[in-house]
């Protein structure tokens, strides 16, 4: 075979590898948007999970009538935040207890709470917990009794009736929270009983241990 054959075979094989190269990249694309349509409700289900996520951490460093970190027990290390409206009192008052299987997630990631409920005239107050495993349920359910026994002494100042506030959780947090509210002995640590909440929200919460393991 002479240098010419050879050459001409080297300039083919290369320019099969080029066209072999993108119609590989090009049956990837495809398989991309085949896929992308297959699972379009999905991908747009994070979209917005992350669109809120970015919105919520911008509000929390923005809005002005956020007070952050509070202390509600001298001897325990999580904190509250509080979100008032802008002026007046004697608003109703959430009291939400986030979410994430004991051992997950801050209260800063759900300043949305309060940018929804804000404008419809509410307090809300957004606490954390020790978290699993530095925590076991029952140092969790005692914290957030300790949390809302400060919330029913002090959100007067914070412009929230303390005669109206509901409890809400989601997940963990609404086990916690039924456990905080509904377990008289959690919140008598502190003075308080259940009577003095005027409700409670359970959000996909765990309600029965022994049934959720059968």
């Amino acid at each position: 075979m002479s240098l010419l054959s050879r050459s001409r075979l080297g300039t083919i094989s290369s320019r099969d590898r080029r066209i072999a190269l993108a119609l590989g990249l090009a049956a990837l694309a495809a398989l991309g948007l085949g896929a992308g349509w297959v699972y379009r409700e999905q991908i747009g289900w994070y979209v917005q999970l992350a669109r809120a996520y970015y919105e919520a951490r911008r509000f929390y460093a923005t809005y002005e009538h956020l007070e952050k970190n509070v202390t509600f027990h001298p001897t325990m290390q999580p904190r509250l935040d509080i979100y008032s409206p802008p002026s007046g009192t004697g608003y109703p008052v959430l009291f939400f207890v986030h979410g994430g299987s004991w051992k997950d997630f801050r209260k800063e990631l759900f300043a949305s709470v309060a940018m929804k409920l804000l404008p419809e005239g509410m307090v809300v107050v957004i606490p954390d917990y020790t978290l699993y495993p530095d925590a076991g349920y029952e140092q969790m359910a005692g914290e957030m009794a300790a949390a809302l026994s400060w919330t029913l002494e002090n959100i007067e100042t914070y412009g929230g009736d303390p005669a109206r506030v509901v409890v809400a959780g989601h997940s963990a947090g609404a086990h916690l929270a039924g456990l905080a509210v509904m377990d008289p002995r959690f919140l008598a640590a502190y003075g308080h009983r259940s009577a003095e909440i005027r409700g409670l929200v359970g959000m996909s919460g765990v309600y029965d241990v022994q049934a959720e393991y059968d």
